[in-house]
């Protein structure tokens, strides 16, 4: 009865699709497409979805919907299964069929290990399945690290840098395309017509778990990149059956300048994504629809304007997928009756969803038990049936037949020239001599690109191959520390068109650090580079240098931070540090003014795991923090409660993040000094100084008298411990760096800098405990925190648990991993 019903229903949508195709045909006709050589079918794929985003129906999709699922039955690679998920489920295809490159690395099903010709063979032929069930087809990467071979979340390596024309690793890169482009050709119906895809490169880049994330590549590189993959596969591969999506991760709601920040440009993109996965703890909440509703509402208001497609390229119950129980049973109606109440927000053209990888962490789509071996229907079914029998939801039985038709065709405008730097991109950091100087110009057969170092070297041609202009040059004497602009002119038929500048900072030398995450010291004072480097999460937290509040050397971090609609906000640096040795975290941090109701949560990302550890904010204070790495708790939303920071964990820390979260309002804190300490004997500044035995000067006075030779610090006493450490009134360390009386403090890491401390503000209160109203309990961990004092104390530095805000800012996104093949 439901499928009958479903049917008519369609069929009124289907006619007033008919009469909406003849009554637009003037604009159909009109296609601002990325690739002006599209094939027939790629533009008729396009001026569907461009139509069907006129209307309030959506396209349900599902990633590797026909080889996995818990109720498939085939065994190996599964290609070209029959068998889906969705369709046991509700007794029809998802409309929208995503595979990723996983499949043609040979990572993923229908690949196979190690063979990667079969591998896109196998996916060809699954795509072509797909194809003929009716439904549209979407690919997504997730490449491995092309310079470490680590996979990718791995964020060492400088990656996109390397990979860009005149990088180490361009060629490795140009080979991986040539896998989709192999793809691309492979993909062809029983008639010998194209069959186009969509594909989604360098996705959730305003995140930070991907190595193209924000917290390692510039918007400039992204956009470089992003461009020079386009470019290579419709320009270079000759490949014109794809559609291509920019599709970040969501941030803060309707935050038009952020989804935009890294965007390639009109000629690069068809369709405006979003991805947005919901909560465990709290499914399906209004704050998360509202926040839904007007990412969507946004994208389609850009794509409107741009004459492109938008569409919810990833979307779930959470980033973990859906519990087996406990779930809130009306999610998936909850969901798209959110975005069916806003005009707006239900013009997009479909909505795509996780693949079913497995239990427990790596479930999407609730099963229907058919063979009486999963303990029952998922608790989920009956609501996403309800789904499926909303007539504004569309599934393959529905979308099969009404694609590829020349009325959904239309006429593509004459392409025009396209100048793009490739590198140097502006405002990056160069460590070598070797100066890759690369730009590209698409659409114009008499273009000439020229360079110049401003004020260093004459105007100079690029050498041009293809697309591609450039040349790798040595810097010599001009390789040394400072700034260098590079000036590159554009010329078309020998008339000048455009004149860019990029600006490059140069560091010549660069002390390996290992313990150290952050001293503020490397940023040639430059706001804009600290910035590039820790990415963004959740509502807005503005960094910058500060001269003034500072622990050692010439600046400090100032950390302004705004609670809004998010609830917590946090900034990230990605590492590729080995603590396996270290015991404890150790930072400097001014809180001016007492926060009692937000909290502080340092979240540290240690093996396969994101740690916590959150610090009461209920007092200001002003002296150095240490925290026991055995104090760090898994983060909420990881699956494994249980992990515990070991050894092996430290062997691979890869990122670090500050948080804050608690109730909405503006705040200050400022901060010095992030680094992991090796021994377990407290260490303090200007407060008293222990030795290695754990013995305590007395005074822990100031002392004027202390000159410092050349190999260290020497003071009246000059006295010494067993191990060569001078007590407060003539401590040397291995960090070299001196506190405000001379004294140099133990911390476990060689910087081999000196710079004088500013004198830190005495301690006003006792750091207490106090619970927020809205945790149960707080916890005691025996963290603590060094004051500066007149006086030695050691105080006991009080935790909390964060409760909702500990849940919310696990903004760390591992990616579904896949089940082995």
């Amino acid at each position: 009865m439901k499928k009958s019903w479903k049917k008519i229903g369609m069929m009124v949508f289907s006619v007033g699709f008919i009469g909406m195709m003849t009554s637009n045909k003037v604009q159909a006709d009109s296609l601002q497409m990325v690739d002006q050589q599209a094939t027939t079918e790629t533009r008729e794929l396009f001026g569907y979805l461009k139509k069907l985003q006129a209307s309030d129906s959506v396209l349900f999709g599902h990633q590797h919907a026909l080889d996995e699922g818990v109720t498939l039955t085939g065994e190996g690679t599964r290609v070209g299964s029959t068998e889906s998920e969705v369709k046991n489920a509700v007794g029809d295809y998802p409309a929208v069929f995503g595979w990723d490159t996983g499949s043609l690395d040979g990572n993923e099903r229908p690949g196979v290990s190690g063979d990667v010709s079969q591998s896109i063979a196998n996916t060809a032929t699954s795509m072509k399945v797909a194809h003929r069930l009716g439904g549209i087809i979407v690919l997504s990467m997730h490449p491995r690290n092309f310079v470490t071979g680590g996979y990718y979340g791995d964020l060492s390596g400088d990656v996109v840098q390397n990979i860009l024309p005149g990088g180490s690793k361009n060629t490795e890169f140009n080979q991986w395309l040539d896998q989709i482009a192999s793809l691309a050709e492979q993909l062809k119906d029983e008639q010998g017509k194209s069959i186009p895809f969509i594909f989604r490169p360098f996705h959730e880049q305003t995140g930070s778990w991907f190595w193209w994330g924000e917290s390692t590549t510039t918007p400039a590189q992204y956009q470089a990149i992003y461009r020079y993959t386009v470019n290579y596969l419709k320009n270079q591969k000759q490949v014109h059956n794809i559609l291509y999506a920019y599709s970040p991760n969501k941030t803060n709601p309707g935050d038009q300048e952020r989804y935009m920040r890294t965007y390639p440009g009109d000629e690069y993109v068809d369709i405006f994504g979003i991805d947005s996965y919901d909560q465990k703890d709290n499914a399906g909440s209004e704050e998360f629809l509202n926040a839904l509703k007007t990412d969507l509402s946004m994208i389609v208001s850009i794509a409107e304007e741009k004459g492109k497609i938008a569409a919810l390229t990833e979307f779930g119950y959470s980033a973990q997928g859906i519990n087996k129980t406990g779930n809130t049973l009306d999610w998936y109606t909850r969901v798209f009756n959110a975005i069916q109440s806003d005009p707006q927000a239900a013009k997009i053209s479909y909505m795509l969803t996780w693949a079913n990888f497995g239990e427990p962490t790596n479930m999407y789509v609730p099963y229907k038990d058919l063979y009486g071996n999963l303990g029952g229907d998922h608790e989920l079914l009956p609501d996403f049936q309800a789904f499926y029998d909303d007539p504004h939801s569309l599934f393959a039985s529905e979308s099969i037949n009404k694609i590829y038709h020349p009325e959904n065709d239309g006429e593509i405008s004459m392409p025009q020239p396209i100048f793009t730097i490739l590198s140097p991109t502006n405002k990056i950091t160069l460590r070598t001599s070797q100066l890759p100087i690369y730009a590209m110009v698409e659409n114009d057969d008499h273009a000439k690109v020229t360079y110049e170092i401003a004020d260093k070297t004459p105007e100079k041609e690029l050498e041009r191959t293809d697309t591609i202009f450039g040349e790798v040059l040595e810097l010599g004497d001009l390789f040394k520390d400072g700034e260098l602009s590079i000036v590159f002119r554009y010329y078309s038929n020998n008339a000048l068109i455009t004149t860019e500048t990029t600006t490059l900072y140069v560091k010549t030398s660069e002390e390996q650090q290992p313990l150290l995450v952050d001293d503020f010291e490397g940023y040639l004072g430059v706001d804009e580079l600290l910035n590039q480097k820790y990415a963004s999460n959740g509502d807005p937290i503005t960094l910058s240098l500060d001269p003034q509040n500072k622990h050692t050397g010439e600046y400090g971090l100032k950390y302004a931070f705004s609670i809004g609609t998010n609830g917590y906000a946090g900034r990230q640096i990605s590492l590729n540090k080995d603590w396996r040795d270290a015991k404890k975290l150790t930072f400097w941090m001014n809180n001016p003014q007492p926060l009692p109701n937000n909290e502080l949560t340092i979240q540290i990302r240690i093996g396969d795991t994101s740690f916590e550890k959150q610090l009461s904010l209920t007092t200001t204070y002003q002296g150095i923090v240490e925290i026991p790495f055995d104090a760090f708790k898994p983060a909420a939303w990881e699956s494994n409660q249980t992990a515990t920071v070991t050894p092996d964990r430290l062997a691979t820390v890869s990122q670090f993040a500050i948080y804050m979260g608690g109730e909405k309002g503006s705040g200050v804190l400022y901060f010095d000094d992030f680094q992991a300490v090796v021994d377990d004997e407290e260490t303090e500044t200007e407060t008293g100084t222990e030795t290695e035995t754990g013995t305590e000067t007395e005074t822990g006075t100031e002392t004027e008298t202390g000159t410092e030779t050349e190999t260290g610090t020497e003071t009246e006493t000059g006295t010494e411990t067993e191990t060569g450490k001078e007590t407060e009134t003539g401590t040397e360390t291995e960090t070299g760096k001196e506190t405000e009386t001379g004294t140099e403090i133990e911390t476990g890491t060689e910087t081999g800098t000196k710079a004088e401390s500013k004198p830190d503000k005495k301690l006003e209160a006792t750091i207490d405990s106090k619970e927020k109203p809205r945790n149960e309990a707080s916890e005691s961990t025996g963290a603590k925190t060094l004051p500066k004092t007149g006086t030695s104390q050691s105080v006991l530095l009080s935790f909390i648990g964060l409760g909702i805000v500990s849940a919310t800012i696990g903004m760390v996104k591992i990616r579904r991993k896949s089940k082995e093949i």
